[in-house]
């Protein structure tokens, strides 16, 4: 794409975003393009998008962040994430996608919430587990380095040896 196309991609969903009137269909059309054209320029747009935690859109301003990956975005993430969960505000969907992108781009942290999640068989996290699932292969690492990960861990694994065993396993891996 040239530079001139991603400066208009980008320029139409500023516009979109301040029109009087949304038009979904055309936001959700610009999100993906737009986004990766901005970069990191189009971060605090697509994090506003999220704030709105709205199902049409918000999930999809996620996965662009996760495929933008910078790491800037991972604070703001986590604290949106943490608080919509609070307040019980969090939609689904965007829930498991957060936590995707969370340690798509390194958040360790969340490891053990995602699997969790893909674990968690209540009524209440069906959508948001079906979610999680269809986007796994977003994840750079494959699901035995994530158990690896969750495994050197000392909060779920409080035995020394068998962390020390997981971190020689994943360097065997990587």
């Amino acid at each position: 794409v040239s530079k001139e196309a991603e400066e208009y991609l980008f320029e139409e969903l500023e516009k979109q975003l301040k029109a009087d009137k949304l038009n979904i269909a055309r936001l959700i059309s610009l999100l993906r393009p737009a986004g990766l054209a901005g970069g990191s320029r189009a971060l605090p747009i697509l994090f506003e998008l999220v704030q709105r935690n709205d199902p049409a859109f918000s999930w999809v301003a996620v996965q662009v962040m996760g495929e933008i990956g910078d790491p800037q975005i991972i604070e703001p993430l986590s604290l949106f994430l943490k608080n919509s969960r609070h307040d019980g505000s969090c939609e689904p969907n965007l829930e498991a996608l957060i936590l995707i992108t969370l340690v798509r781009m390194g958040s360790w942290n969340y490891v053990e919430e995602l699997v969790s999640l893909l674990h968690n068989d209540c009524p209440e996290k069906e959508i948001a587990r079906r979610r999680a699932l269809g986007t796994l292969s977003d994840l750079p690492i494959d699901l035995s380095s994530m158990f690896l990960l969750l495994a050197m861990s000392p909060d779920h694994t409080p035995h020394e040896k068998i962390r020390e065993s997981s971190i020689r396993s994943m360097g065997r891996i990587t």
